[in-house]
């Protein structure tokens, strides 16, 4: 959904970069973070959660949620298009990835600057695999889809980047094993330090 001529994903980091901004202490700019004066969010050192879930790439719509094609260049254009291989829903699916790439890159920018990127725990996750017949995307060589308890639908790539927590010796690691949704909060709360509510 594009509005005020910014994409919804982008518009979601726009916002994300502004708190982050405001949360710094080491940055607190009112030219950099009025966006998020409506939010509420006030410079402070103490620790902060921050959850972004883009919901563009949540299909089977997603010609209402692709971008307009003034977003990119006409050679990036041409890649996704061929890429897509004349599928429309593909191509405009792929458009949607492309963008929460972009997001997640300005939202990583964003800790960067506000010197909170060593101090932070990024997650990115996805909720369940793509849906073949209503969105063009695909999970193979796994089988099954969204909505199917086949790998298809089940099993998705996460990774988790926390620079200034993780020991040298586990960065890069791959875990093979089940992870569910619900692991996320025990998880985070013990590297922060806290005990459940």
């Amino acid at each position: 959904v594009v509005a005020a001529g910014l994409d919804s994903t982008l518009l979601y980091a726009t916002l994300t970069a502004a708190i982050l901004a405001k949360h710094s202490a080491d940055r607190y700019d009112d030219a950099v973070v009025g966006a998020a004066d409506d939010l509420g969010a006030a410079p402070s050192s103490s620790p902060a959660y921050v959850h972004v879930a883009f919901q563009a790439p949540h299909g089977p719509n997603w010609g209402d949620n692709a971008p307009p094609s003034g977003y990119f260049s006409d050679a990036l254009a041409a890649q996704i298009e061929a890429a897509a291989g004349g599928v429309a829903d593909r191509e405009a699916a792929l458009k949607v990835i492309y963008m929460v790439d972009l997001a997640v890159g300005q939202i990583d920018a964003a800790l960067a600057d506000s010197g909170l990127r060593n101090k932070s725990v990024v997650v990115f996750a996805s909720d369940n695999g793509g849906c073949p017949t209503q969105s063009g995307t695909m999970n193979y060589p796994l089988r099954g889809a969204k909505l199917s308890l086949f790998e298809g639908g089940v099993r998705l790539p996460a990774f988790v980047y926390a620079p200034g927590y993780m020991a040298a010796a586990r960065r890069g690691a791959t875990y093979h094993g089940l992870v569910h949704a619900t692991d996320w909060l025990p998880t985070l709360l013990e590297a922060a330090g806290a005990s459940a509510p």
